[in-house]
């Protein structure tokens, strides 16, 4: 698995979380925040809105989207599948935003 395509399963796990958690998925401009660069577009039926984005940088940013990545153990680890695993595992390698997040994440769970 490549590194975007690891950052692709990573986010789009993220997002789901979101919008089944919380009911906002993240902009695309979160998506690209989180994966490093330009990289998602707005789908041709959406829309921008006229608020900003829960997830907008500022009042602990990282906390609310490290919650989203741990999120899956608060369940069953088990129930995790290991395409996700071994994208965490890709990114966690890597350097940037999403990688940090991956790691507060992980010193979250082994409180």
């Amino acid at each position: 698995m490549t590194l975007e395509q690891a950052k692709e399963v990573v986010i789009d796990r993220m997002n789901a979380i979101a919008y089944q958690e919380y009911d906002f998925s993240l902009f695309p401009s979160d998506r690209d925040r989180l994966f490093g660069n330009q990289h998602y577009q707005l789908e041709p039926y959406t829309y921008m809105p006229d608020y900003p984005s829960r997830w907008a940088p500022g009042q602990d940013l990282e906390p609310k989207l490290s919650e989203l990545l741990a999120y899956p153990w608060s369940r069953a680890e088990s129930s995790l599948d290991q395409h996700f695993l071994e994208a965490l595992q890709v990114v966690r390698l890597s350097e940037g935003f999403l990688s940090d997040l991956i790691a507060q994440s992980e010193r979250t769970r082994a409180r």
